[in-house]
């Protein structure tokens, strides 16, 4: 087993790989050393060894894994995000770096069995490895069905417009924001838009209500598993592993996808009637459909 696993990290891409490489380091029989670099600044990095294996937390690494490559030095990449995101320049870039890890032969992991099933007709040597750290699992009573908590940094892919749209047409709910990098004032106008900025302790963005995620493209999405953890519903765009939900045959009221503001406005016509409280099946589905940051490790380490 190697001695150690490196945490390839992009310069401007920590994000939420911080949480699940924190989720990681939990795993008593691992060792782990994060490295935020860019490509050039990769080859800075001392002591390679062959004893470590480097997991990259982007695809765009070429020349670093092509370089590990050569070397013989274990090597694997993790694709936090969703692939393909309807902007030609991003989906070209992509798909050219996707061709090189199709001739490297580079193991890539997934979030998604919608992701993998697409990635599969161009190379064979992906693999599925969906996790959510089940330290995570909490159990709050969810009473509060007018409270709509959207986490979000300020950034187009978490589609913020549609995120106001839904504000502006549902004016007896109240909307907690938390995040951070949004202009001063920007919520200023809407009365029932409550901003939070940046809040670290989880407790206090779960406490209570109903989780709403309008992205356009994500992982997990991370921000509705911790709410689904926390036994609150969860309305999201049909994004991550919420691509695959629709097919599971597993029925769990309380988490709702939608396409379109009026599937939202039609799911939150429900929660403006009826009480859910489904934390029991909310576990139940995330120890089902996820694995823990153990085999998770594990199967980075598999050769």
């Amino acid at each position: 087993m190697p001695l150690k696993i490196i945490h390839i990290v992009k310069l401007w891409g920590k994000g939420g790989v911080e949480d699940y490489i924190n989720s990681l380091q939990k795993v008593e029989s691992s060792e782990h050393e994060l490295k935020i670099c860019s490509q050039t600044s990769f080859f800075k990095i001392n002591k390679l060894s062959k004893e470590n294996i480097y997991l990259f937390h982007t695809p765009a690494y070429i020349f670093p894994i092509l370089y590990l490559k050569i070397l013989g030095i274990p090597h694997k990449v993790i694709l936090h995000n969703e692939p393909f995101r309807k902007h030609f320049l991003k989906d070209l870039y992509f798909l050219f770096n996707f061709l090189i890890h199709v001739i490297l032969r580079t193991k890539i992991y997934v979030w998604s069995e919608n992701i993998k099933k697409k990635l599969l007709k161009l190379n064979s040597n992906v693999e599925l490895m969906p996790m959510f750290d089940q330290s995570r699992f909490q159990k709050t009573t969810y009473s509060d069905s007018k409270k709509i908590i959207f986490v979000a940094r300020y950034d187009t892919q978490k589609n913020i417009d549609l995120f106001l749209k839904i504000t502006e047409e549902n004016k007896d709910f109240n909307f907690y924001v938390y995040g951070d990098g949004y202009p001063p004032s920007f919520f200023s106008r809407y009365k029932n838009i409550f901003f939070n900025g940046f809040v670290s302790d989880k407790d206090v963005i779960y406490d209570d209500g109903i989780l709403l995620c309008t992205s356009h493209y994500e992982g997990g999405p991370l921000v509705a598993l911790e709410a689904l953890s926390y036994g609150l519903p969860i309305i999201t765009t049909q994004v991550g592993v919420f691509h695959d939900f629709k097919t599971n045959t597993q029925k769990i009221d309380s988490i709702n996808s939608f396409k379109t503001i009026e599937e939202a406005n039609r799911i939150l016509d429900i929660f403006r009637n009826k009480k859910f409280f489904h934390s029991d099946n909310n576990l139940q589905y995330l120890k089902e459909s996820f694995l823990s940051s153990t085999e998770v490790v594990n199967k980075i380490y598999e050769q």
